[in-house]
């Protein structure tokens, strides 16, 4: 289910018995067998970098957390962002990904964040999920480089009315799906 700790903010701790060899805690996120983030406390701040060997964020993992201000990630490896992970970060200001494989983006993963000002992506395919930074209404940059494939789903940038720079470079095929 997409929607499973979408309303857990008051969430503070999680005790992770020692002898489980599935799940960790590691700075404020819980952790799935080393590769995905099933949830951030919402007392989580600062920068989020995806950390090493990580190649999933969970549906809703992120969702209404507002001390993040960034996310980044740097990998060799796919990466998946589950539907609705970082919706309603309000103090969310920038993405960047530089990733070599895959990047797909879920849908509404990054909506209603209204500080977001730029977004940089850098892999090989990228899919932008439906409405997947809808109302982000400060975005005024956004660049897709390196990308040779871009899939976008129905109003990916649905409110999204500040633009200044679109920028795709090297981009071999780019395709929307359903009404855009």
């Amino acid at each position: 289910d997409d929607l499973w700790c979408r309303r857990a903010s008051k969430l503070k701790m999680i005790e992770i018995d020692p002898k489980n060899v599935f799940f960790s805690i590691e700075n404020d996120l819980l952790i799935y067998n080393k590769s995905e983030v099933v949830l951030a406390l919402h007392n989580f701040s600062g920068d989020f970098s995806v950390p090493s060997g990580i190649n999933l964020i969970r549906h809703s993992a992120f969702n209404e957390c507002k001390g993040i201000r960034s996310f980044s990630s740097i990998s060799s490896s796919k990466l998946t962002i589950g539907n609705f992970s970082f919706n309603n970060c309000e103090n969310l200001e920038k993405i960047e990904i530089k990733n070599k494989c895959d990047v797909n983006i879920g849908k509404s993963s990054f909506s209603f964040l209204p500080k977001l000002s730029s977004i940089e992506i850098e892999c090989d395919c990228l899919t932008l999920g439906e409405r997947s930074f809808e109302k982000c209404t400060s975005i005024s940059s956004i660049s897709f480089s390196k990308v040779k494939r871009i899939i976008i789903d129905d109003c990916a940038f649905y409110g999204c009315l500040n633009f200044e720079t679109f920028a795709v470079e090297n981009a071999n095929e780019i395709s929307f799906r359903k009404d855009c």
